[in-house]
């Protein structure tokens, strides 16, 4: 999925979330916004990996793209970190960000390892990065977005 994909469906995720967090609903946004993107720092000509390229750079010459990154298994042990050395909330926010970049990546036909390095089964879709199904489900995202600010 493009970046602007990733934002939105972070941003509805938000939407649904808010109401259970006790952090400040700005703060939680911005976090869960972060995160909803950050994944992508695996692949240094993505958004998030082109503002900081030689570290981009060196994750995906490592790691790979779509692996550790793009795993609960990295997201759930960075997440217990957070919650452990700053607070609960931001360590949620972080989970339910990543959660929701590795959903949407996982309707892709590249599809999605969500325990990497544990288990080696993928989850994909149909939908191909940039194509007009992307489109379509970025239409559907940013729809239920004015559905939820509606009610």
């Amino acid at each position: 999925m493009l970046f602007k994909t990733h934002l939105a469906f972070g941003f509805l995720v938000w939407l649904l979330i808010r109401p259970y967090f006790s952090i400040n609903k700005y703060l939680l946004l911005a976090v869960v916004l972060l995160a909803s993107v950050l994944p992508d720092i695996d692949k240094s000509n993505s958004k998030v990996g082109s503002k900081i390229k030689p570290i981009s750079f060196l994750i995906e010459k490592i790691f790979g793209h779509r692996k550790l990154f793009h795993s609960l298994f990295l997201w759930g042990i960075i997440s217990v970190f957070v919650w452990y050395f700053l607070d609960k909330g931001y360590a949620g926010a972080i989970l339910i960000g990543t959660t929701s970049h590795l959903i949407a990546d996982g309707l892709t036909k590249q599809g999605v390892n969500f325990l990497y390095p544990v288990s080696q089964f993928r989850i994909a879709g149909f939908i191909e990065t940039g194509s007009l199904f992307e489109i379509i489900f970025l239409m559907l995202v940013l729809g239920l977005i004015v559905i939820a600010f509606l009610f």
